[in-house]
């Protein structure tokens, strides 16, 4: 179960009798998604505010239904139950039964099943099959018996053919998932109790005397051990960091915004995916548009997990980064070091050279803007306007004479590696115009193949050396992502994956009350 639920959280983040009911509450293209999904892509309240959509697929569930069955077959065995006791009045005497070592040894499921609907999460087991190992010691003691008579023995008790279910809801609670058990049940109507040794007289009275309970406690121990699972995934859940940290500058809000979508066909779940000041945190803004519920990467090559990002999660990143100065550059290096002095630059700006003969330069970078990014099918594009200030270095004094505006044009491409999204740019156009200047002006199409130059070689190398970083989506640790691609639409990308679980520990399980038994 535990498995089931984690793996339901990551995208991002799913979820037992005859007498033990416990009720709680009572390059493709993304293509056709909104005429295969029909009407649930135009719900006005799909994806609200979400920056980033986690959906999982019928093949992504499919997968979390195995690893939930085999992650409660695992924790089910070997499993403790409660020694039982018992004493039996008859007319001939009085008979004392106890019970112990009662273990779950064995389990097993034949089939099981997920449906998924507007009201929440149906689980189903069918042909469960346990098998319970136990110890039996009985004492008769009558008035017509000088001394009393004992026997023990063990005993096996197998169940062939039983049934096990859960309903859950899944809400948004404290910017995080909540998962609401609304009904656990385990039938077990089947069970068979065999003696090792004994008399043979004391086989059927055996039966008679503990045939339901023994059931009656597998059935409250599997039930148990279940709403014990959702229990501790909450607790985990709760506990979940409402932002991943990129940088010492930067963070991504990875609060979840609003109720799991359902649909017969997928679960989606949005977080905020936005951006923000680590020292300086401002006010939440809100996507200005919605990415729709459902979006699933539909090709032949399905994959278990799609994630949505919205171009709006790169545009808070440069947002952030642009307010707290992160976007300037002084260039005092370059690989043609000739370039920052001004014996190079004397046939394109030659009042340069006369004014300040050979004299060093430095070139300071500042964005006068945040970035605008936009996704479309064709990639990323980001464009910024930045002025570049010449500095001459003259007897040791910094010297500003000429400001060129410039407009560039980056194309970009992301890649997953790991669990974090990635990139890498390219100058796609440049434009100039001159500022100001103190040296008279000049036409500044004679300096675009030097700051083309500088720009490649400079300023490039570090865009791409920290796109290269990349930051981390919104997936647990426990899950991996295999044979990731990326696809690019209007407005957003999506990533295609499937999933692997690798195992996460869940808090330490709160001692089960064995009060029902």
């Amino acid at each position: 179960m535990k498995a089931l639920l984690l793996s339901i959280a990551a995208i991002f983040f799913l979820l037992h009798g005859a007498a033990a009911r416990i009720g709680i509450g009572d390059e493709a293209r993304v293509g056709n998604f909104r005429d295969f999904f029909g009407s649930a892509a135009a719900d006005p309240a799909d994806g609200a505010e979400a920056g980033i959509l986690v959906t999982l697929s019928e093949m992504g569930i499919s997968y979390v239904r195995e690893v939930l069955v085999e992650s409660v077959l695992q924790d089910l065995t070997p499993l403790n139950l409660p020694n039982v006791k018992r004493r039996v009045e008859w007319p001939i005497g009085i008979v004392d039964v106890e019970l112990k070592n009662i273990v779950i040894v064995y389990a097993n499921v034949s089939s099981s099943n997920v449906d998924l609907g507007n009201t929440g999460i149906w689980f189903n087991a069918s042909g469960v099959e346990t098998k319970v190992s136990l110890d039996w010691k009985y004492t008769y003691t009558a008035s017509l018996i000088p001394f009393p008579i004992s026997d023990s023995g063990t005993a096996t008790a197998k169940v062939n053919d039983g049934d096990a279910w859960l309903q859950a809801t899944m809400q948004q609670k404290n910017g995080t998932l909540s998962i609401q058990v609304t009904e656990c049940n385990t039938d077990l109507s089947s069970l068979d109790l065999e003696l090792q040794g004994g008399q043979s007289w004391l086989y059927q009275w055996f039966v008679y005397a503990f045939k339901g309970q023994i059931q009656k406690s597998v059935e409250s121990a599997l039930t148990t051990q279940v709403l014990a699972a959702v229990s501790r995934l909450n607790r985990l859940l709760l506990s979940l960091p409402r932002q991943l940290q990129v940088d010492t500058t930067s963070a991504v809000d990875v609060t979840v915004v609003d109720d799991p979508i359902l649909n017969q066909n997928y679960i989606s779940v949005g977080v905020m995916g936005e951006f923000v000041d680590i020292a300086s945190p401002s006010e939440r803004k809100h996507p200005p548009k919605k990415l729709p519920a459902g979006l699933l990467c539909i090709d032949s090559d399905v994959k278990m997990i799609t994630v949505a990002l919205g171009d709006y999660v790169i545009t808070s990143a440069s947002d952030v980064y642009y307010k707290a100065g992160r976007l300037e550059r002084v260039v005092d290096r370059l690989p043609q070091q000739s370039l920052l002095n001004t014996a190079s630059w004397r046939f394109l700006i030659p009042q340069l050279y006369r004014k300040f003969p050979n004299d060093d330069m430095l070139l300071n970078l500042s964005a006068a803007s945040a970035p605008r990014v936009s996704f479309s099918r064709d990639g990323i594009r980001a464009t910024t306007t930045a002025d570049m200030t010449i500095e001459v270095v003259d007897n040791n004094e910094i010297i500003p004479v000429a400001c060129i505006s410039l407009e560039v044009t980056l194309h970009a491409l992301a890649e997953i590696v790991g669990t974090n999204i990635t990139g890498e740019a390219s100058l796609l156009d440049l434009s100039l115009d001159l500022k100001w200047s103190t040296i008279g002006t000049f036409p500044v199409k004679f300096v675009e193949v030097a700051t083309r130059t500088i720009l490649k070689d400079v300023i490039l190398p570090l865009v791409n050396y920290n796109l290269k970083k990349g930051f981390p989506l919104p997936v647990i640790p426990a899950i991996e992502f295999q044979e990731a691609t990326i696809r690019y639409e209007d407005d957003f990308l999506l990533i295609c994956t499937d999933i692997r679980y690798t195992g996460l520990p869940l808090p330490p399980p709160v001692a089960p009350s064995w009060s029902t038994i």
